[in-house]
């Protein structure tokens, strides 16, 4: 399994450097697929690992390999396609970090700046006893922050989120232990918009997506890309059981684009793939 995730990530992360690829772009290239690929995908499908899965082999200048196999909803018997949108989840955590280190190498920021120096709520954090304990942009993103979490979630914006957070006291003295952290990696997307003048979504599309063709990377997925989402699922038991997309509605526009996320507001299509390494 771990094998599995870590060769999955390699090649998901791979495709998001090259330009887009979909469905309609085969019906004039021809598409080559590797048969052993396939049916080893098959294999893990018949044996209820996974709903479906789409896989990509390519080199720097071409296609190697292409396939879908599986469900993109099983209740529906919905057909995995090699344009299939994936929910990616806490992948948008590197993403995060990619547009705070853009920033680093235009000069905007260090990380080692404290976090209020770009968001005055943040600038007086507090552990429980009643220590100042300011927090870096660096531990922001390793997760070494000792930041709470938000108590309850009706912001619309990361404007809106980050004053839900900030007053709570830290769980502890920033740096010295590592602890997930949802708050920290919000925190570094409204930095973003903060330093860049631009809503986190605009910057991520105008600086990251675009320029790498990335065409159906989103947080808010349109009606046709909605319609190509794969639905998630868990194995439970030795069965899949439909997992759904946590507690939001992707068809809900009217929410902030969450850079953490917990239960990600961010869409895309990628490649897996199954390797013995």
């Amino acid at each position: 399994m771990r094998t599995r995730i870590i060769t999955s990530l390699l090649v998901a992360l791979y495709v998001m450097a090259q330009p887009a690829f979909s469905a309609e772009d085969s019906k004039s290239v021809a598409v080559p697929e590797i048969s052993a690929i396939t049916a080893a995908m098959q294999g893990v499908v018949a044996s209820q690992e996974v709903a479906g899965a789409v896989t990509l082999v390519a080199s720097a200048d071409k296609i190697m390999h292409l396939s879908a196999v599986g469900f993109a909803d099983i209740a529906a018997n919905r057909q995995m396609k090699t344009d299939s949108i994936f929910w990616i989840a806490s992948m948008t955590k590197p993403v995060t970090a990619a547009a705070i280190l853009m920033l680093l190498d235009e000069g905007k920021l260090s990380v080692d700046d404290p976090v209020g120096k770009y968001l005055p709520e943040l600038a007086d954090l507090k552990t429980a006893d009643g220590k100042v304990a300011p927090v870096t942009l660096r531990q922001l993103l390793t997760h070494t922050s000792g930041m709470a979490e938000a108590a309850s979630n009706s912001a619309k914006t990361l404007a809106e989120l980050i004053p839900l957070y900030a007053k709570q006291p830290l769980k502890f003295m920033p740096g010295s232990t590592w602890v997930y952290s949802q708050s920290g990696i919000n925190s570094l997307g409204r930095v973003v918009e903060v330093i860049s003048g631009l809503p986190f979504q605009t910057f991520l599309q105008t600086r990251l997506f675009d320029p790498l063709g990335m065409k159906d990377t989103t947080f808010f997925p349109s009606a046709e890309q909605r319609a190509r989402l794969a639905k998630p699922y868990q194995l439970v038991e030795g069965k899949l059981v439909e997992q759904g997309f946590g507690s939001f509605n992707p068809e809900n526009h009217d929410r902030y684009p969450a850079p953490n996320p917990k239960f990600q507001r961010h869409f895309e299509r990628s490649a897996c793939a199954t390797a013995s390494v």
